[in-house]
């Protein structure tokens, strides 16, 4: 099941950004998963998923110097890295999370949340 919560995530970024696509992923001891994407000619973000734990997942966006990097992925609105708080399931199986945005790269640069996303 985790293979394929991991997958989706993976297939919905490749989708809406088709520059995309991953070139590294890891797998940690106590099931989180960490995944390098390259977001076409601009950069490249660094996906955490903390599925065992909280099921949040983390974003986080450079360029090809790892210097900071402003971006959008999926359509979500643009900043230096992403966190989707995980709320829960609905009845068809989907994955709801709330969305916050880190507009300066500080720890007080966190806005949101921003929206709602759906997997």
């Amino acid at each position: 099941m985790k293979r394929f919560l991991v997958s989706s995530v993976l297939a919905l970024l490749m989708v809406a950004s088709p520059l995309s696509r991953a070139d590294f992923s890891l797998p940690y001891p106590r099931g989180e998963a960490a995944f390098a994407i390259h977001i076409g000619n601009i950069g490249i973000a660094f996906l955490f998923w903390d599925l065992p734990h909280t099921g949040d997942l983390y974003a986080l966006h450079a360029d090809f110097s790892a210097d900071p990097l402003d971006a959008s992925l999926a359509g979500a609105p643009s900043g230096r890295g992403y966190w989707l708080q995980f709320k829960g399931r609905d009845a068809g199986g989907h994955l709801h999370f709330d969305l916050f945005v880190n507009t300066d790269g500080s720890s007080s640069g966190w806005v949101g949340p921003t929206g709602e996303f759906v997997i």
